[in-house]
Formats: C-alpha cells, structure tokens, sequence
C-alpha cells in the first residue's frame, strides 16, 4: 500500500511541477519569445509541439517510477552491512566496488538501468519544474531577480537540487537495506 501512496504522489509532483513550469512559461512568454528550452530555441518547436513532449516524458517518467517501485528490491546487495558509500556504488552498478570507481562502470543488467531511471528522472523531472517555476515568478514579480538573471543559474540550480534529492533518495533506500538486514 505504500508503494502506491508514494508512486501516486511522486506521480502527481511531477504532473503539478510540469504544469506550473508551462503555465508560468505561458504566462511570462507567451510566444516562448524568451523561451530557452532547446526544443523551443534550437529546434524551432511550437506551443503544440513542446506540449506533445513534455506530455510524453512525463508518461514514460511516470511508467519508469512505476517499473523502479515495484522491483527496486532486485537493485540491494545480498551482502550485509554495507557502509552507504558501498551501497551506493552497488545499486549504480550491481558491483560491491568503491563508489568513486562506480562512476566509470555502467550496470550490466537492463533492469537496473531501468529501475535507476525510474528514480532519478522523476527526481530531474520534479527538480526542473520546481526551478524554472520560481525563475519566471522571480523574474516577472521582483526588483532584483532580472537584474542577475542567467540561465546558467538556473541550471545550476537545477543540478543543485538534483544531486541534494538523489542524495536524500539514496540515504532513504540505504535505511530500506539497513533495517532489512
């Protein structure tokens, strides 16, 4: 039952953080005149077109967490007491290596690549919703906010709050594994 509470509400999260992010687009360019999504600025995309997409990523995100919650078991190491550096390495690659080596090794199995993107891209999804939302209320509604303004901010901050939330998710299924021990 748990499983289901949390895919409807990482589900819904992302759904919210993508409308806010087109409404808020909608709202302060409506012509994406400013628009820096590359399917706008570099591939000449339309309101219609960014639509599809983002409909579309949102789907496959939503079937990925829903592959990722419901056989993320298969993923935790079979050896006990793990430090969570060796754990995170192992649910990366399904290796029991250091985890700066875990960056050079990609997973073997189909599976954990999948299982792994049905957790982080929802969290990339629900990360760059929340940013670029508070960048338009930022830019349109302050006095100081465009005066700094830079995409590569943003981004940054994107990236920030990525790697903070992929921490946090990692440290809840090292504690999942610890318990289980």
């Amino acid at each position: 039952m748990k499983k289901y509470v949390f895919f409807w509400t990482v589900s819904f999260m992302m759904i919210i953080s993508r409308f806010f992010d087109v409404y808020s687009t909608w709202k302060y360019t409506p012509n994406l005149e400013v628009e820096w999504n590359p399917l706008v600025s570099k591939m000449g995309f339309n309101w219609g077109g960014l639509l599809i997409v983002q409909i579309a990523i949102l789907l496959m995100a939503i079937m990925m967490l829903y592959y990722a919650l419901f056989s993320f078991v298969k993923c935790f190491p079979h050896e006990k007491n793990l430090s969570f550096s060796r754990f995170v390495a192992f649910f990366l690659t399904g290796n029991n290596i250091k985890l700066s080596n875990a960056f050079f090794v990609l997973p073997k199995e189909k599976s954990r690549i999948k299982v792994l993107s049905g957790i982080f891209i929802p969290i990339a999804i629900i990360c760059s919703g929340i940013i670029t939302t508070l960048m338009w209320i930022l830019m349109n509604n302050t006095v100081f906010y465009p005066k700094f303004h830079d995409p590569i901010i943003s981004l940054i901050a994107i990236i920030l709050l990525f790697f903070i939330s992929c921490y946090c998710c990692l440290k809840i299924l090292y504690l999942k594994y610890y318990v289980a021990i």
